[in-house]
């Protein structure tokens, strides 16, 4: 059945001609010219409607016929004499008022017109408001919170063709029907898809679901089915929502629905007799099929993962893990691309040998005399070993349960000094005590005073300069054994220092060293030259 057949002009000046029809829902929509051959266009909705747009009528008007499997129907043709050259006038189907309990108002105006006409409505002014397109099935929702003085006036717009003006006065507005709303949640077998939540309730009404928050909304059809996918909560178990239909600023109903979202990632505790030396397996439940990946939490990158076989069991073995103490992240998403994840505390022990203990650094009183570290705790026959980073520093057996070694100040930095102390038995090294050792900064001793290439007498001469701070210090001169002047820094970094007495110094220039020792045995200097006489 042809309900309508009329021909519009578009924006950019083009001839088009529309056809609705009415027909079996889901049947195949064929259409010919007279010729013997049919084209296919689509398929009636469930509304039994379908719109056919063409920019040509062939001679003898269209033929148009349904078609379910082998089995057609008859034909009906449309003369192009039958075309109205103008857009049908929108239908309004239902125009009804809703109220709140407060008194708030709003109206609701079911139309009908051409698949993707513009729909306009007006209050007799001449001057017409654009609201939005027919869908696909030829409908459209307008919602208002007035109704003009005489009712509301609509029409469609297609290019620059409009249809003739629909009015509705306000003594045509009933209250309106408010149907309940049913709703239920399904969810994708696809793992990284959103839950859907979708029902009926009443007929162009805006849907909202919310949890306190709004998640999402949706707008019920013209037979009130509604649909729309949801954010997951990124928890286990059982989400509350709630589902309101409104029209405009009236809230109709509303109504509670629990989304399941099933169990979440769980991390089963680890086995008491894990020893030290054996791998860590970490296993846990999880929804059927979820991948699993486990992190060291704060970082990027997972250590591992695995998937939850049929059962929800998963299990990531031999997990790379240094001696210390981790805490692990399982992560996962489930139903609903629905993320949670479940945290444990590891302390593995890789080896049986316990690390040293008691460990600490010390500096003798004497400057010149190297740092010690020491400590306890080292099993019979063990090796103890000290390094920086992948450097050995010392190395050798323990005196019984106890070591003290020196530290070669040569192979280490100025200031603080970070090292590791291990113990080895029967090839198995222990976990790493860590100890540091504070030296003196590198700042070498400087003569401020005679200036450099200056000039001194030739007895009693008085050196000034800076050092640091707990140094030892000594001026000599070049090619000649022995300090002619030494000092001790406490409490300040300048220095004053006077030449011994028995010394005489011929016209000439010399060269002067100023040496500077600090804890641990550590050793920098400077120079100047510097002129006797004329």
């Amino acid at each position: 059945m042809v309900v309508a057949a009329n021909k519009y002009t578009t924006a950019d000046g083009t001839t088009a001609y529309l056809y609705q029809l009415r027909g079996p829902k889901g049947a195949t929509v064929q259409h010919g010219a007279h010729t013997g051959t049919w084209n296919t266009a689509g398929t009636f909705d469930d509304r039994g409607m379908y719109f056919l747009t063409s920019t040509i009528v062939p001679d003898g008007g269209y033929d148009f016929r349904s078609k379910i499997g082998n089995t057609t129907s008859a034909r009906t043709t449309i003369p192009a004499s039958q075309i109205v050259e103008a857009l049908p006038a929108p239908e309004v189907i239902t125009a009804n008022k809703y109220t709140n309990a407060d008194g708030t108002t709003a109206y609701l105006y079911q139309l009908r017109g051409p698949k993707g006409a513009t729909v306009q409505h007006g209050a007799h002014t001449g001057t017409w408001n654009t609201a939005g397109t027919f869908d696909d099935h030829g409908m459209y929702f307008l919602t208002s919170t007035i109704v003009p003085d005489g009712g509301y006036d609509f029409r469609s717009k297609i290019g620059n063709t409009t249809s003739a003006k629909t009015t509705i006065p306000a003594s045509n507005i009933t209250n309106g029907v408010v149907a309940p709303i049913d709703a239920s949640a399904s969810f994708s077998p696809v793992l990284a898809e959103n839950a859907t939540i979708g029902g009926t309730a009443t007929a162009g009404a805006t849907i909202t679901i919310s949890n306190g928050e709004e998640l999402a909304h949706a707008e019920a059809d013209d037979a009130g089915r509604w649909s729309t996918q949801v954010n997951a909560p990124n928890k286990s178990g059982v989400a509350a929502l709630t589902v309101a239909q409104s029209v405009g600023p009236v809230e109709l109903s509303s109504r509670s629905i629990s989304v399941d979202y099933g169990p979440g990632i769980v991390i089963n505790d680890l086995d008491d007799d894990v020893a030290p030396g054996d791998p860590i397996t970490i296993s846990g439940t999880a929804q059927a099929g979820v991948e699993i990946r486990v992190f060291e939490k704060g970082a990027n990158d997972p250590l591992k993962s695995a998937q939850a076989d049929e059962h929800g069991a998963w299990h990531v073995a031999d997990l790379e893990l240094e001696d210390r103490e981790y805490q692990l992240v399982a992560e996962g998403v489930s139903k609903g691309y629905n993320r949670t994840s479940a945290e444990i505390t590891v302390k593995p022990r890789k080896s049986p040998v316990p690390a040293p203990v008691s460990v600490k650094g010390e500096f003798p009183t004497d400057v010149h005399q190297w740092a010690h570290i020491k400590g306890s705790g080292i099993a019979q026959g063990a090796t103890v070993t000290i390094k920086q980073g992948d450097n050995l520093i010392a190395e050798g057996p323990a005196n019984g349960t106890n070591f003290d070694f020196q530290i070669d100040p040569s192979k280490v930095g100025w200031g603080t000094q970070h090292f590791t102390v291990t113990q080895t038995v029967n090839e198995n090294t222990s976990a790493a005590a860590n100890v540091s050792l504070d030296y003196a900064q590198n700042t070498p001793p400087v003569i401020t005073s005679p200036a450099k290439f200056g000039k001194i007498s030739p007895t009693n001469q008085v050196f000034e300069g800076t050092g640091v701070d707990g140094a030892e210090l000594g001026i000599r001169r070049a090619a000649v054994d022995g300090y002619i002047a030494e000092t001790n820094l406490e409490g300040s970094d300048k220095w004053t220092m006077t030449v011994n007495d028995g010394i005489t110094l011929d016209d000439g220039w010399y060269q002067f060293y100023i040496h500077q020792f600090t804890k641990g045995g550590k050793f920098n200097q400077n120079d100047t030259s510097l002129q006797v006489g004329s």
